[in-house]
């Protein structure tokens, strides 16, 4: 399943507005120290060449955004031209940003990578974003990274337009369970005042993706117990001496077609059942979270739920495919 964009993803705009202020940052700081290395190299007779300007700049480059981009806590993943374009850098393994992974990210393959290519690749690059699912730069591709929203946006949960159509008791108890650990989700997110904004989202995402396979299920349900496989092997016994060959046929292919869809539903009832008790333990780390104050899981707990909504799309496929033709 493609992944759809998702609120919390940094716009191109604020990302270039960063960029432009933390390179007047680092430009500012490096004509200064420039200043105070050629100023002090007089003495000693050292000439101070273009080559070692160059090195200079790459020392107060990496100093200034690798420096601050490791920092721990709230401003990890910042530079000052992200703090105040309220983005920052998120690893997608969930890490905080380090000293090493901010150096390959922004220095080696955002800047020298752009600058060895006169300049071609650094526009690239930059445009990269505009065109890309998940607006990310080909730095942030080779990197593992995204780039995404530090202010939270005020959350409101969805709320179904209309009442949910009653499901099969079967298919129903799973789907319950998980949109009891949704609102206890949303409860301890808001009661706590924690900054898990995009876990809210992907939950919602995920109970999309749940609803839509529950009534993909529930039709095979209901389609089961209207001729139960056991049904049909009976009536198979039935016509074991009497000349039919059309019936048997005919009922041959309708048994193949109701185990295949029973094999589905078991299938879905086994997946549901596993999705629900992973989705109770995100919900129990956001918990823990609020009480041990460490927010550096956000982004981890938001791609284990993607991943649960990925696969619960895989499971509806194949439930589609059971009840399709064959």
């Amino acid at each position: 399943m493609a992944h759809q964009d998702r609120p919390y993803l940094a716009e191109w705009w604020p990302r270039v507005g960063a960029t432009l202020l933390d390179f007047a940052i680092v430009g500012v700081a490096w004509l200064m120290a420039l200043t105070v290395v050629a100023v002090a190299s007089v003495p000693f007779g050292d000439e101070f060449g273009g080559f070692s300007a160059i090195v200079l700049w790459l020392l107060v480059a990496t100093l200034y955004f690798c420096g601050l981009m490791s920092r721990k806590g709230h401003y990890n993943g910042q530079t000052l031209g992200k703090q105040a374009a309220n983005i920052r850098v998120v690893r997608d393994n969930g890490e905080p940003v380090t000293f090493g992974s901010a150096f390959v990210r922004d220095i080696l393959l955002k800047f020298v990578g752009g600058n060895v290519t006169f300049g071609v690749g650094w526009i690239i690059d930059s445009l990269w974003p505009l065109g890309e699912r998940e607006h990310r730069a080909l730095h942030d591709l080779a990197a593992s990274t995204h780039v995404v929203e530090s202010k939270l946006r005020p959350y409101v949960p969805q709320q179904p337009a209309q009442p949910l159509p009653a499901l099969a008791p079967p298919i129903a108890r799973h789907y319950e369970a998980a949109r009891r650990i949704q609102a206890s989700i949303h409860a301890a997110v808001q009661s706590a005042q924690l900054p898990y904004g995009d876990v809210a989202r992907e939950i919602d995402g995920l109970m999309q993706q749940l609803w839509q396979s529950a009534q993909r299920a529930n039709l095979l349900h209901q389609t089961l117990a209207e001729t139960p496989v056991e049904q049909i092997e009976r009536r198979l016994d039935e016509l074991r001496f009497e000349k039919k060959p059309e019936l048997t046929e005919a009922l041959q292919e309708q048994l193949a077609a109701q185990r295949r869809i029973k094999s589905q539903l078991d299938r879905y009832d086994a997946e549901m059942e596993r999705i629900v008790v992973e989705l109770d333990t995100v919900r129990a780390n956001i918990v823990s979270v609020s009480v041990s104050g460490d927010f550096d899981n956000q982004q981890r707990l938001a791609g284990t739920v993607r991943e649960l909504r990925d696969e619960m799309s895989a499971v509806g496929e194949g439930i589609e495919q059971a009840y399709g033709p064959r």
